[in-house]
């Protein structure tokens, strides 16, 4: 069975969740490990949909990514009842 690099991604995160939730880790780290998983999912979003001319993202891209983002921690923050 083969597996795609977006499903390797999701697993080695679902992994290292795991491992991170048996420690206790400082929220600096955490805050530091969603930036890189946020930056990382937004980068091959804007690959795999070919929403770049090369090297630079357009702007209302830019904004609509960020929108999306506002609105996923909105989200995330209500589901957890926060």
């Amino acid at each position: 069975m083969k597996i795609t690099k977006r499903q390797l991604r999701r697993i080695i995160k679902e992994e290292k969740a795991k491992l991170l939730k048996e420690q206790d880790m400082p929220t600096s780290m955490i805050v530091t490990m969603v930036e890189e998983a946020d930056l990382e999912s937004v980068y091959d979003i804007v690959a795999e949909n070919n929403l770049s001319d090369g090297m630079e993202v357009p702007a209302e891209i830019v904004h609509a990514i960020a929108d999306g983002l506002r609105k996923a921690a909105n989200t995330f923050t209500k589901e957890q009842g926060l």
